[in-house]
């Protein structure tokens, strides 16, 4: 029993040995793991290379389909970068010591682009080839996996198995990359060349868009847009990426004024690019008043040139006034139409202004049917303006008008832009939503007339006043300081068409009647 127990400690003994020599030699696999670790990082990095060299591909192929040219290319140890007239930017790598799947693209037959694989068409899965076109979202996809390389040609729906995948720097698409003063050359590893022009763009002409049938832009004193058309289309968008020096909108005036100068240049603030259009943001401040009142003639020009590739010009078009205004000072009082605040012709609030037949744009020295000018001499006789040429028995030319036309309206002959004379409903909104006061010296002029101030909220401490300018009848001026009589610009059709609205107000009351056209009745302008 004895010797037993004896070997059974020996035993015991030997188990626990081993047993801590065992523990004392676990197995150290870090540098495996390490290895491991590069080998996936290089592998990433080559699919990275890889995806971002089929990504320039297609801003490459994209520029010469779309006329993009080149801003910039410059080289560094392991490739091309290269900068496009959209803004956009492409890397392209230099060779590598490994093979990767050899994407590329060819032209076919069609004219079109296609992706290749080993020198063959890339195609999708339902067999057909795939167009370099449309966004990047739809080009090959390259993805390495279980060591392999896999294409997608949807998106990353669906993947194919290819080569297996190395980890080393990988062959470049591209053989390679020359310049010159002109041109950048690119030649893939099939012996494809693709040559794009360097450059701001290729603009061919650019042309102002008229607003209006005789060739003319809006403009006014303030801020306004020109438009342009770019050709070809393509080439538009580029020009956002000019330096602003490249630009000049040059004004020069048609009729020249010393006080004015010759020629102003406009501000350039903004450019959008759309669909071959280029909209420039200027501000007219630097125009004379002249022009804005429509008494000076101005016309603008866009010049770009970028010193090296790039020099056109739009030539020159006429601007019309924009501002509605022109510089003239209006009211608003939360209405349908802002009111002048003085008469036309006059040049203060007070002043009477001229006197006008209706239907005619100039004041004159007499006032009755021999010196009308839409008559015959005879008021039934009518020219124009005639709704029922025998109303009176006459033998008038009908034409069925009832309103003014702009050229007749004399709001609109002496003001311009948008100015015109009131209807009947302009001058019933204004009394409707006004407080009407009469006083006989306003503003300590001794001026007798009308103040009409607003009664909508948020309009109640605004006013305009309507001087009592009386009217003309042959050679004499009847009742100043009495009454107001304006002109609208309808017939009255409800009760006699052969006569002209005018709005009335005296001391005591405010009414819309009508009367024959040749008398002199003051005109107070509105504008929409």
């Amino acid at each position: 029993m004895k010797a037993k127990s004896i070997i059974a400690r020996i035993l015991l003994a030997l188990a626990v040995t081993v047993a801590a020599a065992a523990a004392c030699m676990k197995f150290d696999d870090s540098e495996i793991q390490g290895e491991l670790s590069d080998i996936k990082s290089r592998l990433t990095a080559l699919e990275n290379k890889v995806n971002t060299n089929i990504s320039s591909l297609w801003e490459i192929v994209n520029a010469q389909k779309n006329s993009i040219t080149i801003t910039s290319v410059s080289e560094t140890d392991d490739s091309w970068i290269i900068s496009f007239s959209n803004g956009k930017t492409a890397t392209v790598s230099k060779g590598g010591t490994a093979s990767t799947p050899v994407i590329g693209v060819k032209q076919d037959t069609d004219g079109i682009y296609y992706w290749t694989l080993y020198g063959g068409w890339l195609l999708d899965a339902g067999g057909k080839k795939l167009p370099v076109s449309g966004i990047p979202g739809v080009t090959p996809q390259l993805k390495i996996e279980g060591g392999y390389w896999y294409v997608s040609t949807d998106g990353g729906k669906t993947w194919t198995k290819l080569d297996k995948a190395t980890g080393e720097d990988g062959d470049s698409f591209f053989k390679e990359v020359t310049w010159d003063e002109d041109y950048v050359y690119m030649t893939l590893q099939d012996g494809t060349k693709i040559v794009l022009r360097r450059g701001a763009g290729l603009v061919a002409s650019i042309a102002a868009i008229p607003d209006y049938s005789d060739g003319s832009v809006k403009a006014g004193t303030s801020l306004f847009t020109i438009r342009f058309k770019v050709e070809p289309e393509s080439a538009a968008e580029s020009l956002l990426y000019l330096d602003t020096d490249c630009f000049k909108l040059s004004a020069a005036y048609t009729l020249t004024k010393a006080a004015a100068g010759d020629l102003a240049t406009l501000p350039i603030y903004e450019m959008e690019a759309n669909d071959g259009i280029l909209t420039i943001l200027t501000d007219g401040e630097a125009l004379a008043d002249e022009f804005a009142k429509g008494k000076l003639g101005v016309s603008a020009a866009l010049f770009i040139c970028d010193g090296e590739t790039l020099s056109v010009n739009s030539g020159y078009f006429p601007l019309y006034p924009k501002n509605e205004y022109l510089g003239y000072e209006y009211v608003d009082l939360g209405l349908s139409v802002k009111w002048a605040t003085i008469n036309v012709g006059a040049t203060k609030p007070e002043e009477f202004g001229d006197y006008f037949a209706w239907g005619e744009t100039e004041p004159k020295s007499s006032y009755d049917w021999s010196t009308y000018k839409w008559c015959k001499d005879n008021f039934d006789a009518l020219t124009k303006y005639c709704f029922d040429p025998s109303y009176w028995g006459g033998t008038g030319q009908m034409d069925n008008k009832s309103k003014l036309d702009l050229a007749d309206d004399a709001a609109n002959a002496n003001m311009g832009g948008d100015w015109r004379m009131p209807t009947d409903s302009d001058w019933r909104e204004l009394v409707n939503n006004c407080t009407v006061t009469w006083t006989d010296n306003y503003e300590g002029t001794g001026v007798a007339g009308s103040i009409f101030t607003g009664k909508k909220s948020g309009y109640t401490g605004v006013s305009i006043f309507i001087p009592a300018a009386g009217m003309r009848v042959d050679t004499a001026t009847l009742d100043p300081g009495k009454y107001c009589f304006y002109w609208t610009s309808v017939l009255d059709m409800d009760r006699e068409p052969s006569n002209a609205c005018y709005f009335m107000s005296d001391e005591s009351s405010t009414d819309i009647n009508s009367y024959i056209r040749p008398e002199g009745r003051s005109v107070r302008a509105v504008c929409p």
